[in-house]
């Protein structure tokens, strides 16, 4: 029986292969064995599996840390210039030049942006802190800032990949099913081993015989045949069903299982198309409002234009640059998503 057949019975040696054994009884000890093989098996596809999650939350991690820094940095720029326009309009507010309506509005602005910017500090840190987990060597934590691109772009480079294949019957789930389910038919087999009755053939040499050869008989032979019959029928019979229904029920798992993998990377697919579409589009608002910003700050240098209108370009342009930061991180997090369940790590 090909089924039952053992590869690892074959002796290699000098590249002389030895027939494989088939058809030989399963007992306890020879199942035991192959089942604590296969369990190396898996702890190898769970040591990767390990591996790839632990990456993929430390990327999360790093991305989330990344746009804070973005973010901090942004409100930062802003923070600066706004200071500098409320101590220029306090000056000439002083010297009767400006009204006090300006005043009011460049110091309600300059204290709105430092809420804004203590808050995102606030996630900053959070985010920090919590990439602080995945650092193993703390000389690093030192050296952070360094590791942040200078172009929030590059996080996209990073992240994106040709690979957009899943190949389902290689996934370390699917193998760890297949396992299983080797391990489910071993069991089957060594249950139903158990519903056989088992000959013991033990032969004496003459040497044994306490008479000598002259007290030789048949009966010294016959006296070494055992037959022993299965006494738990019943309860070795619970066993061989409970595993055939195992056996039934990684089946239905593994085909379950497949269907989920192959709708989660669609749905990633989906995503991730939306999110780069999304991005795109915030890219593109602020650039324009930028231009629309240097425009209102031009006319407004040239008397054209007032304060309070300037102050909205400005909170435009800075919410549509938090909003794509935002955006720019679902995005990468989406990508981080994909490559961990097409297990790129």
């Amino acid at each position: 029986n090909s089924e039952n057949s053992n590869p690892d019975l074959g002796l290699i040696g000098a590249g002389v292969e030895v027939p494989i054994l088939n058809g030989l009884i399963i007992d306890e000890s020879r199942r035991n064995y192959r089942i604590q093989k296969i369990n190396v098996q898996k702890q190898i596809f769970s040591n990767d599996s390990t591996e790839n999650v632990i990456i993929a939350n430390s990327l999360n991690s790093y991305i989330e840390w990344s746009v804070s820094y973005y973010k901090l940095k942004a409100l930062d720029s802003l923070l600066q210039i706004r200071k500098l326009r409320y101590d220029n309009i306090l000056n000439l507010f002083r010297g009767g030049i400006l009204p006090a309506m300006d005043t009011l509005d460049a110091f309600t602005q300059l204290k709105k942006t430092e809420q804004e910017l203590l808050f995102n500090k606030a996630l900053y840190n959070k985010s920090l802190f919590k990439l602080q987990n995945y650092v193993w060597n703390p000389e690093y934590l030192d050296k952070l800032d360094s590791i942040v691109p200078d172009e929030s772009y590059s996080l996209l480079l990073a992240l994106i990949i040709d690979k957009d294949v899943l190949d389902v019957a290689e996934h370390n789930f699917i193998k760890a099913n297949r396992l299983r389910e080797q391990q489910s038919k071993i069991n089957i087999r060594f249950y139903a081993e158990q519903f056989k009755p088992k000959i013991n053939l033990e032969l004496l040499p003459l040497a044994a015989l306490s008479e000598g050869v002259d007290g030789f008989s048949r009966n010294n032979f016959m006296t070494g045949v055992n037959i022993e019959l299965p006494l738990y029928y019943r309860k070795q019979t619970n066993y061989f069903k409970i595993n055939k229904l195992e056996l039934e029920n990684i089946k239905y798992q593994s085909d379950l299982l497949e269907r989920k993998l192959n709708t989660s990377l669609n749905a990633a697919t989906l995503n991730v198309g939306l999110y780069k579409a999304q991005y795109d589009i915030s890219i593109e608002n602020v650039a324009n409002l930028v231009v629309l910003k240097n425009l209102e700050e031009e006319r407004y240098l040239m008397g054209e234009s007032s304060l309070i209108k300037l102050n909205l370009r400005e909170n435009k342009y800075i919410s549509e640059q938090l909003k794509a930061f935002d955006v720019l991180s679902k995005y990468c997090l989406e990508l981080v998503s994909l490559n961990n369940l097409l297990q790129v790590y």
